[in-house]
């Protein structure tokens, strides 16, 4: 019974980190999205300009 414990709690932190990781892209992804429109709402931006080759209005979401 020990052994599957050890097993049980080995297969958790191994999905857990993989779920971290995912949840950290996306927070971090919001976070850069959410300063990008902050910037874009104070016209440090330009909504009609491009920033890595991409429209940012695209990248807020418009079209």
């Amino acid at each position: 019974m020990a052994d599957a414990s050890q097993t049980d709690a080995r297969l958790v932190e191994s999905e857990t980190t993989e779920t971290d990781a995912v949840a950290g892209v996306a927070v971090g992804l919001s976070a850069v999205l959410f300063a990008l429109a902050v910037a874009a709402l104070f016209e440090r931006v330009s909504l009609t300009g491009s920033l890595f080759g991409i429209r940012t209005v695209t990248l807020l979401g418009g079209l």
